[in-house]
């Protein structure tokens, strides 16, 4: 209870307010500017107004797998879908993709026959049973068959070159024959290569110092390592040297209970074996062969790959819930010091069960591929950045890719000049006498994918502003894109659309409307304002997060390039404080209430207590309403008291008073 409309309380104190003093209250609600003016996600960028606070997303080349954002790491964001993130400052869709089915010749090949592929010359080849299949661009195919159909019925496990020749390794028990083409004098006649009892069973290889080794099992079963008598021809025996002989004796089928895998690096050559919970890696040099690398437990590396110093190994994480998560290892040859660098989609939950398919690609990047889904991932080593590259099941349709997660599989990865190449196989159903091959171009945006009906996308890490604890209005976002068709309204060329999308404090994705050719542009074509927050609504949110989506409309056209999506906000938050002069006199019984009659240096002395010791306190603030005991009641605490001693012991105070709640 107040005495009068003229007084307050502070910290159950109550005090009369010198009213002779002007101004003698003042009560205001102050806002809250965000102390720096450097824009986030940018570098050595600034803003002039202080209220504003911007959020640039510009630059996606830090790979996929960040749930939350950082400004000091601004290139990382959560996942993105058929896009292309490896060119700065300009986010598009994956490159040009050409899908061609190319039937067999004969009747000796069916898609439940596991195809191996290579490159040599300047031919690009494929082993499908006892079929040939040779391209020179990897964009239109032709198939021979042979003349000695010795292939049919078995599957090919691994296809190696020499530059100039390449060979077909089986990836059943199939010792008689090891295929060699000679990439420059004959596509169309297999040569029975392998004259020796070994190697048998599954077979995968690489060249070294132009001579073939081959990672096999013998007549045994035992896993040993060969080396070729001679370079790859058809005449020198594949098992003339057994270069190591380990204690491996696999069990169930290669490819579901266990794998191998070999590449050459530099001088050495690296083979490995993996159960479905253990990896072995071991390293020839000069054909002298040691263990180089033990996986931790439950980890199976299926596929071995080499590029700019460092060998990878591509394969899954077995989880406590029967989940299987992929996972990248890297080992630089520099420094030989295991790496885990990748878990594509884990933080995500999303299964990923067979990482076993992979390649060097363009320039310091790798690709890996997950058979069983479609799902195909690069890897940028430069920039130690992961994107989903594309999705064989969700990855537009024009082409005609028939590809169902589950029946069919990735059967490899290769590159031929600057043309990533591939091909699937159904291993359990698959009748079908057409081999489906699929090529990308490379990763130049021009190149970026325009004869068939894609959208892709990409989501950022969800964001605080730099301010979690407090309420943020959104504004509206910034959307910057390459000028495609300088003659329409918004510089996008028709049927190409951006559409920007954000979700706030974890909810559903709130699309805005799609940018395209007809869209008016804020200021000069290639920039849209959209506004978010009007006079009518105002969309609060502690966290944002946003999404962009490029498509074509689903017409033969190229997808945008975009520049970046800067999103605007601007803090609610405000300081609530009370600016008041009080008496600090002896009370008289006019002023009082009758049970008590303070002096003025204890009234002094309270309030200097409450600001040096920072306690909070309540504060009923009467003096706003004409009624008495009539106030508002707030938690505050006590700043900045100046006594102002009129006479001895006895004066005014001033203060603020600075709401906490």
């Amino acid at each position: 209870m107040l005495a009068s409309s003229a007084h307050v309380s502070i910290g159950g104190v109550e005090y009369v307010l010198a009213i002779d003093e002007d101004p003698h209250y003042h009560h205001r609600f102050e806002s809250l500017f965000a102390p720096t003016s450097a824009i986030a996600g940018e570098i050595a960028k600034e803003q002039i107004r202080p209220e504003k606070l911007l959020w640039a997303i510009t630059d996606w080349s830090g790979g996929e797998g960040a749930l939350i954002f950082y400004p000091q790491d601004p290139t990382s964001y959560d996942i993105g879908s058929l896009i292309n993130a490896t060119t700065r400052g300009k986010l598009t869709t994956r490159p040009a993709r050409d899908r061609d089915l190319v039937a067999r010749t004969g009747a000796n090949a069916t898609t439940e026959k596991l195809p191996a592929g290579t490159s040599a010359y300047a031919n690009a080849f494929i082993a499908w049973e006892d079929n040939i299949i040779t391209s020179t661009d990897t964009l239109a195919w032709t198939s021979a068959q042979d003349v000695s159909p010795a292939g049919s019925g078995h599957s090919w496990g691994d296809a190696i070159s020499d530059g100039t020749n390449a060979a077909f390794l089986p990836a059943d028990s199939f010792s008689a024959t090891i295929p060699v083409v000679s990439a420059d004098a004959s596509t169309t006649t297999w040569l029975d290569a392998n004259s020796g009892a070994g190697p048998d069973g599954v077979v995968v290889g690489a060249v070294l110092d132009g001579v073939p080794y081959t990672w096999a099992l013998d007549a045994s079963g035992i896993l040993k390592l060969y080396k070729k008598a001679a370079v790859m021809d058809s005449v020198a025996a594949w098992d003339a040297t057994t270069v190591y002989t380990t204690g491996f004796v696999p069990a169930g089928t290669w490819g579901t209970n266990y794998w191998t895998s070999a590449t050459a690096a530099e001088t050495s050559l690296f083979v490995s074996y993996a159960s479905q919970t253990h990896t072995f890696v071991f390293e020839s040099r000069n054909d002298v062969v040691r263990p180089f690398w033990v996986s931790p437990p439950g980890f199976s590396g299926k596929k071995l790959v080499y590029s700019s110093g460092m060998l990878f190994i591509l394969g899954n994480n077995a989880s406590a819930s029967g989940k299987k998560h992929a996972g990248i290892w890297a080992i630089p040859l520099v420094t030989r010091s295991p790496l885990f660098i990748a878990a594509p989609r884990q933080h995500k939950n999303t299964e990923i069960t067979d990482l076993s398919v992979g390649c060097p690609a363009w320039g310091s990047t790798i690709v890996a591929g997950d058979a069983v889904s479609g799902k195909i991932f690069l890897y940028d080593i430069e920039k130690d950045a992961l994107h989903l590259f594309d999705d064989l099941v969700n990855g537009g349709v024009g082409d005609g890719m028939d590809f169902v997660s589950g029946t069919d599989r990735i059967a490899f990865l290769a590159m031929h000049g600057t043309r990533l190449f591939g091909a699937t196989w159904e291993p359990s159903t698959g009748a079908d006498t057409s081999l489906q091959v699929f090529s990308y171009a490379d990763l130049i945006p021009a190149n970026r994918d325009a004869a068939q009906a894609i959208s892709a996308t990409q989501e950022s890490a969800e964001w605080d502003f730099g301010l979690p604890m407090e309420l943020k209005a959104l504004i509206g976002f910034y959307t910057t894109f390459e000028i495609t068709d300088a003659t329409t309204t918004s510089g996008l060329i028709a049927n190409s659309r951006i559409k920007v999308s954000y979700s706030i404090d974890g909810g559903a994705y709130t699309d805005l409307t799609a940018i395209t050719s007809a869209t008016t542009p804020t200021g000069a074509k290639g920039r849209v304002f959209q506004q978010v927050s009007s006079g009518s609504a105002t969309t609060k949110f502690t966290r944002l997060k946003v999404k962009v989506t490029l498509d074509n409309n689903s017409q033969a056209v190229a997808p945008p390039i975009l520049l970046g999506v800067t999103a605007e906000a601007q803090p609610l938050a405000y300081a609530e404080t009370w600016e008041l002069v009080v008496r600090t006199e002896d009370e008289d019984s006019n002023e009082r209430p009758g049970s008590r009659q303070n002096v003025g240096s204890f009234l002094r002395d309270n309030l200097e207590d409450l600001a040096t010791n920072k306690n909070i306190v309540t504060f009923l603030d009467g003096y706003r309403y004409k009624q008495n005991n009539t106030y508002t009641t707030h938690t505050v605490t006590v700043e900045d008291p100046i006594d102002i001693i009129d006479h001895p012991g006895e004066g005014k105070t001033r203060l603020r008073l600075r709401a906490i709640v």
